[in-house]
């Protein structure tokens, strides 16, 4: 925990050929740390008073929280009445579904965590360029795992035991062919009845994490697309079940009369007063078609923290505490980000990783500490030009 000086960095050992060469491997996966000042200020919080540091809200019990959440549930989401338009189509969100507002609406929590985990979504924001992948499986379309390859969202819940959670995919046909919706619904689901007029189908063999049990739907309707949802809300929470179903069922059909665009990310909290930096600005069509050959494709994946982080440095002997707010992002040439149905050379996914501090101090304590011999760092070197105010290139351990 305490590093030791690192020596002199090395020079970048490839030549800009090998460099190329490299990028061009089967799937390259290159990760960017970046480190995000806000713009308007530098004045420190109120570090005297380390009571400031921290702003509580209902239904967050401080005493079971980590010292790091300052404030457990900061994040917000504003509608944006934007809608994507894929090759004529508008494209249905699947946070949109069932937003944060709606999930605590019913008493459930989202899980407190300053990692970008809690809260993630794939969407389609118009950036990428490239064409959808139609290289689908009937086994992947349920399940949390397919949030890389396909229009998903996924929230986690608060919990005492267990790791409850809610996702949403949404098949439309230009994105997933109807067939393979109706062959997954005819090997795995039967029909239960409707919700809103549209035919609901359970999958026949429920699933079973932690002693809770696990709901699954697709809800159909014919020739317009489709939609499934997992309920995995804790045995406790089990009868707000059909209540989310109807409401996912009534926004579906919302999206498709008035579509929207993909929710508009930010943070309110008294003890984080600034904006953040959200690392999909970051990545471009252009930053994929430069490395790889090839146009982004339509789906980009973020992860998204709920709650405000507080951070020490101790060892650059700074005991100030400092918040903070990650956020991550991965668009590449398969999508969102998994290589699912990848077609091989050439593929990539770019990652890139934002803390957002409300001053430079501890941006520039976060660049110096990956100079240093660490846990995390096998090698580093001195970036070939100047980013930002300052930036090393480090191999992750």
């Amino acid at each position: 925990m305490y590093p030791e000086p690192q020596p002199t960095p090395k020079r970048w050992p490839l030549s800009p050929k090998q460099t190329w060469l490299l990028i061009g491997g089967i799937v390259a996966v290159i990760i960017i740390i970046v480190v995000a000042l806000l713009i308007g200020g530098s004045k420190s919080p109120e570090s005297a008073d380390n009571q400031a540091m921290y702003h509580d809200r209902a239904g967050y019990d401080r005493s079971k929280l980590s010292d790091a959440v300052a404030d457990p549930f900061a994040v917000t989401f504003t509608k944006n009445a934007n809608a994507v338009d894929y090759k004529g189509n508008k494209v249905i969100q699947a946070c949109n579904l069932l937003s944060v507002d709606e999930i605590t609406k019913q008493d459930l929590l989202i899980k407190a965590n300053t990692a970008p985990t809690p809260i993630s979504r794939t969407f389609n924001d118009s950036v990428g360029k490239g064409d959808y992948n139609q290289k689908i499986y009937t086994s992947s379309l349920s399940g949390s795992s397919l949030g890389k390859d396909m229009n998903n969202c996924h929230y986690v819940l608060e919990a005492d035991e267990g790791v409850p959670a809610i996702d949403i995919n949404v098949f439309q046909p230009f994105s997933v062919p109807s067939d393979v919706v109706a062959e997954e619904i005819q090997d795995n689901y039967t029909a239960t009845g409707t919700v809103e007029e549209l035919a609901v189908y359970t999958k026949k063999d429920s699933v079973t994490i932690g002693g809770d049990d696990i709901t699954e739907y697709i809800v159909m309707q014919q020739g317009t697309g489709a939609f499934y949802l997992s309920l995995n809300l804790g045995n406790d929470n089990a009868s707000k079940e059909q209540a989310l179903l109807e409401t996912a069922a009534k926004n579906f059909l919302r999206e498709q009369t008035n579509p929207t665009g993909v929710s508009k990310l930010a943070y309110d909290s008294p003890i984080f007063p600034k904006s953040i930096v959200r690392a999909c600005d970051l990545i471009t069509n252009e930053h994929i078609r430069s490395l790889s050959g090839k146009d982004a494709g339509p789906l980009v994946r973020e992860g998204i923290a709920s709650s405000i982080a507080k951070i020490q440095f101790n060892t650059q002997d700074d005991q100030t505490p400092y918040l903070n707010v990650s956020n991550e992002c991965t668009r590449g040439t398969t999508g969102g980000g998994s290589g699912l149905g990848s077609d091989g050379a050439g593929d990539l996914n770019l990652k890139a990783e934002v803390v957002s501090f409300l001053e430079d101090t501890p941006a520039k304590y976060s660049v110096d500490l990956q100079r240093q011999k660490n846990p995390n760092n096998r090698d580093s070197v001195d970036t070939p030009t100047k980013i930002g105010d300052g930036s090393v290139g480090y191999t992750d351990a």
